[in-house]
């Protein structure tokens, strides 16, 4: 008797389950996930791995809370992703607990390139949760060809010692525009620190780079986001460069003083690229 009663409430459940247009295994679960991360960092700039590694976090939640499953999705665009369209990749259910340094195995990334991604897991129990909020992340430059720029600085000044310190230079450029920029994206290289401005005023909050690094295997660049500092009509930009440890005697500087090659690219309203 009591078997066939445990029948019967199995079927009216799976008939109510079925009216709600749910299935017992598919149940939302309360899990959430958060913090979102593409390689280490939040809605990074100039990533220049062509696999970046995403990572998130689950919500505080009960004791043996744990993740069975995760499904990722990476769009070109913030609509496709808000319909979960994931026209770069989507992963489909991966079973595995992973959630750190997840590899993007999706369509091939250009430079430049943008990407907005968002994932949902499953629980212990099978059940799936919410998807996140949504993240981005750009791309940088991938080929030495994307460089349009030149290296410049300060010429030795005349009498000067060869190996002498230089002078920490400004170096500016005035750009005159009809309007202002859908898009401004600044791509900074320099051989020492540098710190940026337009229109007078600081890009980012950036003190000390770029990082240390040994100038005879590698020198790095920094990608911002200017787009907000731009007006339409005269724009100043403009470098404030600093040795740091470009000095020589160390490996791989053979300049005197602080160089650096830089370009901004902008996307007008109508599409042309300036």
């Amino acid at each position: 008797m009591m078997n066939r009663r445990f029948a019967l409430w199995l079927a009216v459940a799976a008939a109510a389950a079925a009216i709600a247009g749910i299935s017992l295994s598919g149940q939302t679960s309360s899990i959430t996930v958060q913090d979102l991360t593409c390689e280490y960092l939040v809605n990074p700039l100039g990533i220049d791995t062509e696999q970046p590694r995403l990572s998130w976090r689950l919500a505080p939640g009960p004791r043996g809370r744990t993740q069975s499953a995760y499904q990722i999705l990476v769009a070109s665009s913030p609509e496709n992703l808000q319909k979960n369209i994931g026209d770069l990749w989507n992963s489909g259910k991966v079973n595995a607990s992973q959630s750190v340094l997840v590899p993007y195995q999706g369509r091939p990334l250009n430079s430049r390139m943008r990407a907005w991604w968002k994932v949902r897991v499953w629980d212990e129990n099978g059940r799936v949760s919410p998807w996140s909020a949504p993240a981005r992340w750009s791309m940088g430059l991938l080929r030495p060809s994307d460089w349009q720029a030149r290296w410049i600085g300060l010429p030795h000044p005349e009498g000067a010692k060869p190996g002498a310190p230089l002078p920490f230079p400004w170096l500016r450029k005035t750009v005159e525009l009809k309007q202002k920029p859908a898009r401004a994206t600044a791509y900074v290289n320099a051989q020492g620190y540098y710190e940026l401005y337009v229109n007078g005023k600081k890009v980012d909050d950036y003190v000390l780079v770029p990082a240390v690094s040994d100038f005879s295997k590698r020198n790095l660049y920094l990608t911002h986001d200017v787009t907000n500092y731009m007006v339409p009509g005269k724009n100043v930009i403009a470098l404030w460069l600093g040795r740091g440890w470009y000095v020589r005697g160390h490996p791989g500087v053979i300049h005197d003083g602080p160089i650096v090659r830089a370009q901004v690219e902008m996307e007008m309203p109508g599409g042309e690229s300036v």
